[in-house]
């Protein structure tokens, strides 16, 4: 299954979809833990 990682814009509040086609959660925690503190991120699943 497919994820898809959600960073919030500072300014605005806004989620943006920034990274699409996810492959793994593991990728996924992975790729949030090295943006933790510096934005909110979130994973979604890709349907």
């Amino acid at each position: 299954m497919a994820y898809v990682i959600e960073i919030e814009l500072p300014l605005s509040g806004n989620w943006f979809k920034y990274f699409t086609s996810v492959d793994s959660l593991e990728e996924a925690e992975s790729i949030k833990q090295a943006a933790e503190g510096n934005i909110k991120t979130r994973i979604l699943k890709n349907y």
